[in-house]
């Protein structure tokens, strides 16, 4: 397979959009659950404290992209790390990607036999996710970011929808008292949440595929993170106000939650519709890009394997296996809470220790001899 890059490229807004929906998948699948059991009611908190750090972190990430015009990020790993250290990055970013993929995958489908269609057939669901998802990811990652641009208005108007519909049933006196589990439990959480933008990361490892420059990669990248971080702390501090704490940690989806309830609200039959509509917009375009990026990264290995093919039906397979495995309920979790955790420090931290072995191989190329100034 070649490696050169496409004719038609992703322009900035299809950027940005799918950046944005990539991201928010999260919102759909129990992340601000987390953050009210982590700040309970000041859980809103740590998700600005997120995404302004995720900001400056993006600002690094760029600072690297700076040094290095035209080259991809997974192509600045290996000049700056060298081929071994360098693909060794690569390939826990491959790792990670395919993880959260996974993940997602998992929680998609049991979120929705739990709670949307109950009594539908196992297998016609899987093949159904898998089937659409593996469709998207063959058309590759250009179509999956110009569909993002026809997908995302809806999704913004599904949530802002469902927001403004149970506005009324938001009850302030829930956000009491104000510092939730306290100051530095809230700021440490608010450090780990860094690993809420983390999908973000992928735009930089495109770049043969972009059609703008970097400032415009920076506005693109900057803009998905605080666009999502907006609706994630907007949705928390609805899901708060609209349900007690205890209510607020049982284990529902939190917009599945808040959709229920304005149809209980305003007495809509089936309202939870624009839930699903905007949900499976986000996690179908989270799906086919995961699939799609893992097969760009990993043909960066070699061009000799056709890595697309084997990327997709690998994917379905370990899909499949942990559709099925009773012991999926036991590692899932674990695995959601170290990519939670510390996934940051692997998609933000290795930029900056690529930034510094920069400057340390070109601190002495500056240095001239005296002599030849004299010269």
């Amino acid at each position: 397979m070649s490696n050169t890059a496409p004719t038609i490229k992703i322009q900035e807004k299809e950027a940005w959009t799918l950046g944005t929906l990539v991201i928010s998948t999260k919102l759909f699948l129990g992340y601000p659950r987390i953050m009210v059991e982590e700040g309970l009611t000041a859980g809103w908190m740590i998700v600005l404290i997120g995404t302004v750090l995720s900001l400056f972190a993006w600002n690094g990430v760029m600072a690297l992209m700076r040094k290095y015009p035209g080259q991809s990020l997974g192509q600045i790993y290996k000049i700056t790390l060298g081929k071994i250290f360098g693909g060794l990055v690569n390939g826990l970013h491959l790792t990670i990607a395919f993880a959260t993929c996974l993940i997602y995958m998992v929680q998609f489908y049991e979120t929705i036999c739990l709670y949307v269609l109950e009594g539908t057939p196992k297998w016609a669901l899987v093949l159904l996710f898998t089937g659409l998802m593996i469709l998207g990811a063959w058309f590759g990652v250009i179509p999956i970011a110009r569909v993002s641009v026809l997908s995302f208005y809806p999704v913004l108007a599904a949530v802002s929808t469902v927001l403004i519909l149970t506005l009324g049933e938001m009850n302030p006196y829930y956000l009491l008292p104000i510092g939730g589990s306290g100051a530095g439990n809230i700021l440490r959480h608010g450090v780990i949440n860094l690993s809420a933008s983390i999908e973000v990361i992928f735009l930089p490892f495109l770049t043969p595929y972009l059609d703008f420059d970097l400032i415009a990669l920076k506005r693109a990248g900057r803009s998905a993170i605080l666009c999502s971080g907006v609706y994630f702390a907007l949705v928390t501090l609805g899901y708060t106000m609209l349900f007690s704490l205890p209510a607020g940690l049982e284990y529902l989806t939190p917009f599945f939650q808040i959709s229920r309830m304005a149809q209980i609200s305003l007495d809509f039959q089936r309202l939870e519709m624009i839930f699903v509509l905007a949900w499976t917009f986000c996690v179908f375009a989270r799906l086919a890009a995961s699939l799609s990026f893992m097969s760009i990264l990993a043909k960066s290995f070699t061009a000799k394997i056709p890595y697309r093919r084997l990327a997709v039906i690998f994917g379905l397979t370990v899909g499949l296996l942990a559709y099925f495995s009773e012991e999926g309920s036991h590692w899932a979790p674990i695995v959601v809470m170290w990519l939670h955790s510390y996934s940051f420090l692997i998609v933000f931290g290795l930029p900056l220790l690529a930034f510094g072995v920069h400057v340390l191989k070109n601190a002495g190329k500056k240095k001239v001899d005296p002599v030849e100034n004299q010269i």
